[in-house]
């Protein structure tokens, strides 16, 4: 195996291993106020839930909203879709002329 194979898998391994470990260490937040909204807790654990799988989907909620530098992240996507990608809108919220607008559809003619 080449020396460049062995410094890649490396780099990787030590980065997945620190955001784990960010994620486990970092406190959970309650709220975004980026998104305006509550984000979820860790889930309780009880053999039920996990027979169900209602655990893993609750968990995997907790996992998504406490990722670390989520808003971050967040942001990053946002101006590379909107400047790297040249689209011209971001999860349907398009920007023309300095104004933020949504495109509503079907039309609410009495709105």
């Amino acid at each position: 195996m080449a020396i460049k194979n062995k410094i890649v898998t490396f780099v990787m391994v030590v980065f997945f291993a620190v955001v784990s470990l960010f994620t486990w260490i970092k406190p959970a937040k309650d709220f975004s106020t980026a998104e305006r909204r509550k984000l979820a807790k860790f889930p309780q654990i009880s053999f039920n839930q996990i027979l169900s799988g209602k655990f893993m989907t609750d968990f995997e909620k907790y996992t998504l909203d406490q990722f670390p530098m989520r808003d971050n992240l967040r942001t990053l996507k946002s101006l590379s879709a909107f400047y790297v990608f040249n689209r011209s809108d971001n999860n349907g919220i398009y920007i023309e002329n300095g104004f933020a607008s949504k495109l509503e559809y079907p039309i609410k003619e009495e709105a």
